[in-house]
């Protein structure tokens, strides 16, 4: 067993918002992203916290020789249950939501869509291991994550809304 209370040499060492238990066969991460509503001082920090916490993992993936394939996880999307094939009707029906927003010349079709959308999601991961035993399965079920982060942070952008490229 081994712990870890920081993934980088910075100011979020300080703060105490990582920690890490490593096993055998894998690693346990507990960790409190800093809020930004309090200010553009503390957006910014909370951008540089995402943008050290994704080269952490993106290291942590390399050293275990985890490997993801979209394409061939894209092939098994029916594997998914009744209820993520549900999120993936969702996830079909952006064109034409923004079709709609584009047509009637109203942006608020694409607010109420994204705010459903992620409502949707935060249940399915709640509900749901992501990652689990069957390696088709847990595929299926990351594809479907980078889709709704794909179509979540484009939406975003098309409001006018900042969303980080990394996290």
């Amino acid at each position: 067993l081994k712990t870890e209370t920081c993934f980088s040499k910075s100011i979020f060492e300080k703060e105490g918002r990582f920690i890490s238990l490593e096993f055998e066969h894998y690693k346990v991460i507990s960790i409190y992203f800093p809020s930004g509503s309090s200010g553009e001082l503390r957006q910014k920090l909370k951008y540089e916290f995402m943008d050290y916490f994704e080269k952490y993992i993106r290291k942590e993936m390399k050293k275990r020789k985890i490997d993801f394939k979209l394409k061939e996880s894209l092939e098994k999307l029916s594997l998914l249950k009744e209820t993520e094939k549900e999120i993936i009707s969702l996830v079909n029906g952006y064109p034409e939501i923004l079709e709609q927003c584009y047509k009637n010349n109203e942006l608020h079709p694409l607010c109420f869509y994204l705010r459903d959308l992620s409502s949707k999601f935060h249940s399915f991961y709640n509900a749901e291991k992501i990652i689990s035993d069957d390696k088709d399965y847990s595929d299926a079920k990351i594809a479907l994550s980078i889709a709704i982060k794909e179509i979540i942070n484009n939406g975003l952008n098309i409001l006018g809304i900042g969303c980080p490229e990394k996290m």
